[in-house]
């Protein structure tokens, strides 16, 4: 049964990250290099919804960078942080879709979108800054996107309301959830971290730059530096990770 329960999951997975890449690449209505206007992350927030943030944030992933292959712009490795910061809260507030019977609780669905949403926003124009896609100010360049990314959140929130209203979900035995286990104190405090890691790279960036990336410092001082600058996400990783075998070891007490 586990194995079979695997495989399911692993399926539906890559399903969600072929719908990604076909959402993101073959139906935006705006796609340049530094604006995509799509609803690429209605496949994001489903596997986060279905199976949790480790999910949704390997959706995104995986989506974002099988994309690329379809994109004339390249890959880079940091915007890949965008999609799964959008996988990473809907995971976390998916409790929050258990409520969900009503169109009219669409806020319930803007909720778990809203966070990832508003920091992909601030990463990406960071992002796109560092990289030289764009010229204008940052505040110029989140004003900008924030635009977009209300009109998507928007879309994203009634179209997957209408999905999971529909029971289509529920019957597939995907929505409710099987079991609803509280969420562990090593979870909260992963999660946690990886808020404060975002707030982080954002000041530290805006203030010192990313010195781990420039070239005039030798191999271990870039490497020191890279340590600096991703301490608290290798902390809520190591979180993430002790919650999940807290988990395993509890489940297996019961039985």
């Amino acid at each position: 049964q586990t194995n079979r329960k695997n495989v399911r999951q692993l399926t539906i997975c890559a399903l969600l990250c072929a719908l990604e890449v076909v959402f993101a690449r073959f139906f935006s209505l705006i796609n340049l290099q530094a604006a995509r206007l799509s609803i690429e992350a209605i496949p994001i927030v489903l596997a986060g919804y279905f199976y949790g943030s480790f999910a949704g944030m390997i959706v995104g992933f995986v989506g974002d960078t099988v994309g690329c292959l379809f994109s004339p712009y390249g890959w880079d490795p940091i915007l890949c942080l965008s999609p799964m910061m959008i996988g990473l809260f809907a995971g976390l507030l998916r409790p929050l879709v258990q409520k969900v019977k009503k169109p009219w609780e669409i806020w319930k669905v803007i909720l778990t979108i809203l966070p990832g949403q508003a920091l992909s926003v601030l990463w990406t124009s960071q992002c796109f800054l560092w990289l030289g896609y764009s010229q204008k100010a940052l505040g110029v360049l989140v004003a900008t996107r924030a635009v977009e990314a209300v009109i998507e959140l928007a879309l994203n929130s009634v179209i997957i309301t209408l999905l999971v209203c529909s029971g289509i979900f529920a019957k597939a035995g995907l929505l409710p959830y099987e079991k609803k286990n509280k969420m562990h104190p090593f979870r909260i405090v992963a999660a946690v971290l990886i808020v404060v890691q975002l707030v982080l790279l954002v000041v530290a960036t805006l203030t010192i730059g990313m010195k781990f990336m420039d070239t005039s410092y030798d191999l271990m001082e870039r490497v020191l530096f890279a340590i600096a600058y991703f301490t608290p996400t290798m902390l809520g990783v190591e979180a993430y990770i002790l919650s999940y075998f807290r988990n395993r070891g509890t489940e297996n007490d019961s039985q």
